[in-house]
């Protein structure tokens, strides 16, 4: 599934050797609640979860009164449509995350490129990508720790 307007997602392949379906199901389960809720509680400071790009530029004074009550941290949430949207999905050998809800998805896609190819916002948006693209990761803590919960996980099973 390539980065698109209608969903913005990406996959992590996951080891699932020797597991069965229910075992494949409650790993996926593990890691996609681990990495939505890492997604989550970066962007609730103002971070990008991605590799590389730090903290998002504050919020200009202006908008942030009139959008946020002041707040000037740039946490993705103006409804909390957006990333309440933002999910996991199991897939053939991983998990699908990111935001498949088509509505969402182009708010998603906004952020992500700062409105690249919009025909009206082309160039006027902040680019805050939070949904890793070709080429892009997410963190280096967030990616060792879903090593170690699949390598955990592997282990267990393998002591029953």
């Amino acid at each position: 599934m390539p980065f698109n307007k209608e969903e913005t997602s990406f996959f992590i392949k996951l080891e699932t050797k020797g597991l069965d379906k229910d075992e494949r199901e409650e790993l996926y389960d593990q890691v996609g609640d681990f990495v939505v809720t890492e997604m989550l509680e970066s962007l609730s400071r103002g971070v990008s979860p991605l590799s590389g790009v730090g903290k998002f530029k504050q919020l200009s004074k202006k908008y942030a009164e009139d959008q946020k009550g002041g707040d000037r941290t740039p946490n993705l949430e103006l409804d909390s449509d957006m990333l309440s949207a933002l999910e996991y999905k199991p897939g053939r050998g991983g998990i699908w995350v990111g935001i498949f809800d088509e509505d969402e998805a182009i708010k998603s896609y906004g952020h992500n490129t700062g409105m690249r190819g919009h025909p009206i916002l082309k160039g006027k948006g902040v680019k805050r990508p939070f949904i890793p693209r070709k080429g892009e990761s997410l963190k280096k803590d967030i990616t060792d720790y879903i090593d170690d919960i699949v390598e955990d996980f592997l282990n267990d099973k393998s002591k029953n």
